[in-house]
């Protein structure tokens, strides 16, 4: 999916953790790269909280 593409990176911001970078990724056609992982099943939404087990 991102593999040789350009990428565009908006809403940079450091995080409450050193060195932590949290921004929105999209591919040059605009696809964003998060909701293509979450719906392929590598990822998933965090909205705060204490996260669940992976498995």
């Amino acid at each position: 999916m991102i593999e040789g593409r350009c990428l565009t990176l908006t809403g940079v911001h450091g995080d409450k953790y050193f060195g932590r970078v949290v921004a929105r990724v999209s591919t040059e056609s605009g696809g964003d790269v998060a909701e293509a992982l979450i719906a392929e099943g590598h990822g998933r939404a965090y909205m705060g909280g204490r996260r669940g087990g992976w498995c």
